[in-house]
């Protein structure tokens, strides 16, 4: 992960932006269903950090109506994960997002 990637962190109910994302100590697949447009894991220090990358990349991650699904249900799954200390939501190296999908729009 780069370092100028931007990042929100939500620690309890509290959402944070950084443009550094912690040291990943370990990383695990998360046991989560098949997303298309995220990825999904765990890291940090005993699996504690729910991590959400989003993934589309050849639109720059535009936030399109099936990523939004698919977001929340990744965030709303480690939010009832009581081993979950906090979720970090990153983008790719290139983009966070690009906004919002011009081609839903029309």
């Amino acid at each position: 992960m780069s370092a100028v990637l931007q990042t929100w962190c939500r620690v309890g109910r509290r959402c944070i932006q950084t443009s550094r994302p912690s040291q990943i100590l370990a990383i695990r697949n998360y046991s989560a269903p098949s997303y298309e447009f995220v990825k999904v894991e765990t890291t940090g220090t005993n699996n504690r950090v729910g991590l959400v990358q989003l993934n589309r990349p050849k639109a720059l991650n535009a936030l399109c109506g099936p990523l939004m699904k698919e977001l929340e249900a990744a965030i709303q799954q480690f939010d009832n994960d009581p081993s979950i200390g906090a979720i970090v939501v990153t983008g790719s190296e290139k983009a966070f997002a690009a906004g919002a999908d011009i081609k839903e729009m029309q």
